[in-house]
This record gives C-alpha cells, sequence and structure tokens, in this order.
C-alpha cells in the first residue's frame, strides 16, 4: 500500500478553526448589539462587556483544549482512508474505509469539514486545517469514486 498523504485534526498551530471563528463572531455581534442597548446606547460599557466576553471565551476554549485533548489523524492509501481516533495520546479507536465500499462523499470548503457515506450506511466525518489537505483528499476521491 502507497501512502498517498497524511495529516491529524486538530493541528496543534491553530488555535481556533473556521467553525469556531464564525460561532465567536456571531456571539460577539449579539453580545454588542444587547449590550448597546443594556446600557444605554453608551459606547464605552458596550466595548468593554464585548472585549471581555472575548477574553472569556478564548480562555475557555484554551482550557478546554489543553484538558480535553482529542486527535483524529488520517491517513490516505492508495485503496483506503484510515481515520484514528486518540484522546489523551491513548488511540480510542481506528476505522478503515475502503474506495470501494465509498457511497458518495462531500466536502465543505468553507468550514473545513466534511463526511463519508458508505454503501453499510455508515458516515464518516472529516476534519481539516487547511485547504491544501481538502485539495489532496479531493483529488484522490475524484479518482477512486464517482461523486453523485
Amino acid at each position: 500500500m502507497k501512502s498517498l498523504h497524511k495529516w491529524q485534526f486538530p493541528d496543534k498551530r491553530v488555535f481556533l478553526h473556521r467553525l469556531e471563528y464564525t460561532l465567536l463572531v456571531l456571539l460577539t455581534i449579539i453580545v454588542l448589539v444587547f449590550s448597546f442597548f443594556i446600557y444605554g446606547q453608551q459606547l464605552f460599557p458596550t466595548v468593554i462587556a464585548t472585549l471581555g466576553f472575548v477574553l472569556i471565551y478564548l480562555l475557555v476554549a484554551k482550557i478546554i483544549k489543553s484538558w480535553y485533548t482529542y486527535e483524529e489523524h488520517y491517513h490516505l492509501t492508495d485503496n483506503s482512508l484510515t481515520i484514528t481516533f486518540k484522546t489523551k495520546g491513548k488511540i480510542k479507536e481506528k476505522k478503515k474505509v475502503n474506495f470501494k465500499d465509498i457511497k458518495r462523499y462531500k466536502i465543505d470548503h468553507f468550514f473545513k469539514g466534511g463526511r463519508i457515506d458508505t454503501h453499510k450506511g455508515e458516515r464518516h466525518s472529516l476534519w481539516f486545517n487547511t485547504s491544501a489537505e481538502i485539495n489532496k483528499l479531493e483529488k484522490v476521491l475524484k479518482k477512486k469514486i464517482k461523486k453523485k
């Protein structure tokens, strides 16, 4: 078996991913609007409350990520994709998906995620750190299977 590509999610160098950034922006806008009306349309307390919310969110995210370490390792070969789930450095589960068993796949380039559906009815989630990882997997999937 020839190894075509490997990647790990989440990457240690990335603090917040696209989905987390989107959630943070939406929640920050909601906090900004509500605090603007709660503080009688005064700008300074509104900005302080919003910055406080963002700092608390980032602090809690950092604490949770350091406490609960969860990793997914993806290994793409010429005939299968192996997904290894690790919690706190220990292998929790390992799944192997052969290309011949893939019914369809869907990849979201904006949120950097996707899924693979098999003929057995299984659904496997995929997560990516960079667009290059998405493009490499998509190139192999397009060669190996027909997208429906």
